[in-house]
């Protein structure tokens, strides 16, 4: 048996939440700018690593094998590091790595600069360019990924305070039921043979409720991985915080990662400072704050909302009309687990603060696409698994309920079964002719490149971030 002190996790988890926005800032930012912002992160980081507390846990060493090897299947079936067949959102992150690796930091083709997300790559993109290859930096993302999934399920498991596998299977086949919905939408225009023909390629279960959609766990990973990996470890350090005092940090450094979530969790910042102010007194409460880790949370949170500033898309803002469509969303995602945990967690603050933000967010049109309702929702769905497992594990929960819980899970669970499948189909498929899996595009594909650019990925030259913060 082994003890784990779950006091080293945290800390890990935050220096790998950490090392990304140091690097952004070190490699984006005019070093007049970036050294003393650096520093005063250093010494946010040292305070919040002096009062983070823990646990431990023990687990056999049989028992931990088992779950980081299957920790390190699951990154590979992502897609991550291209060594399996990938899902087509990851035309364009491939694109951006490669132009993370091969180009001058900041990246810029002289009339357009990358504006997205890319902190989680930086890590690797940077041990890509210090070895002159994207491949090597394709085997450290795709450690990265594995370290970053390691430290969600552990966090999970110092949440829940046990270390069980069957917490690793809900954590990997956690979804909302897709399938009855797809099968609706399909049937409308094939005959039910033609589905269950369909259904044998594993296609992607979770378009039925465009313009909205709640994505499993595993979807996440398999196309989103840049955002979700990071922001799974920083919600679980956000969930495991007991001071106030440090939570503005911690929550600051998951913008460069995840901003739509970032934005869908902060209704819970707020309610945990106004619990604060309300507990301890405002005049004590606005004292107590005016620290140099919260000017650091304030000027990280300022520089990287500046920079995302720059991107140059732009669209269609506004409210959605609640149709039969969002009322199902609601019920196949949500609700139909809230039948099981609501008894017990009916005055929870957390779960009724993310579900009214899910309720509103996910009508904001923001743009062209529907990833503001895709993404804002991710914190709703981790804390809704979260009390699932707990419902799961607890003694005094009736035999039938658990049953019926299991069914309910079963079905939703169709959803990242088919992204693990699909993954495998399409690798062997493209495998047995001998053919290139990745199969996308090259390693030379740039973000700037006419079949891939977007408006989604690009800054304005003449934007405030690129003419008096960038380098």
């Amino acid at each position: 048996m082994i003890n784990i002190k779950t006091r080293y996790i945290r800390i890990a988890g935050l220096f790998y939440l950490f090392i990304p926005v140091l690097i952004f800032f070190l490699g984006w930012l005019h070093w007049y700018l970036s050294v003393p912002l650096c520093l005063l992160m250093c010494l946010g980081l040292y305070k919040t690593v002096l009062v983070t507390g823990g646990t431990t846990l023990t687990v056999s060493w049989k028992k931990l094998l088992f779950i980081l090897l299957i920790l390190l299947l699951w990154s590979i079936l992502s897609g991550v590091g291209r060594y399996v067949w990938q899902n087509e959102d990851h035309y364009w992150r491939n694109a951006i790595f490669n132009d993370l690796v091969n180009y001058d930091w900041p990246v810029t083709n002289g009339n357009y600069s990358l504006c997205y997300y890319f902190g989680y790559w930086l890590p690797a993109a940077l041990i890509g360019k210090l070895f002159s290859s994207i491949a090597v930096g394709n085997v450290f993302l795709l450690l990265w990924t594995w370290i970053g999934l390691s430290f969600f399920y552990f966090l999970i498991s110092d949440y829940l305070k046990q270390v069980r596998i069957g917490i690793l299977f809900v954590l990997i086949f956690f979804s909302g039921i897709d399938l009855f919905g797809y099968a609706a939408l399909y049937l409308k225009t094939h005959s039910f043979s033609a589905l269950l023909s369909h259904l044998t390629t594993f296609p992607h279960l979770e378009w039925s409720h465009i313009p909205f959609q709640a994505s499993s766990i595993s979807t996440l990973l398999f196309w989103v991985f840049n955002q979700a990996v990071p922001f799974f470890v920083g919600m679980m350090l956000l969930l495991l915080n007991k001071n106030w005092k440090f939570a503005p940090f911690q929550y600051s450094l998951l913008l460069i990662f995840s901003p739509f979530p970032f934005v869908g969790f902060a209704p819970v910042m707020a309610y945990w400072g106004i619990k604060e102010g309300q507990k301890t007194g405002w005049g004590t409460f606005l004292k107590k704050n005016m620290t140099l880790e919260n000017l650091a949370a304030i000027l990280i949170i300022l520089v990287v909302g500046i920079f995302y500033l720059s991107n140059i898309a732009a669209g269609e803002s506004g409210f959605r009309t609640p149709t039969s469509k969002y009322l199902f969303y609601l019920l196949t995602q949500y609700v139909i687990y809230f039948f099981f945990i609501f008894k017990t967690n009916s005055r929870d603050p957390l779960l009724w603060t993310l579900f009214i933000t899910c309720l509103v967010l996910s009508l904001v049109n923001l743009g062209e696409s529907t990833d503001f309702c895709m993404r804002t929702n991710i914190p709703l769905t981790i804390y809704l698994m979260l009390l699932v497992m707990k419902y799961m594990y607890t003694v005094s929960v009736e035999k039938k309920m658990k049953t019926l819980l299991i069914v309910v899970f079963m079905l939703g669970a169709i959803t990242p079964f088919f992204e693990i499948a699909r993954t495998v189909r399409e690798t062997c498929l493209c495998i047995s002719p001998g053919e290139d899996c990745e199969r996308k595009f090259t390693m030379d594909d740039s973000i700037f490149d006419k079949k891939l650019t977007g408006p989604n990925f690009l800054g304005r030259e003449e934007s405030l971030f690129n003419r008096y913060l960038m380098k």
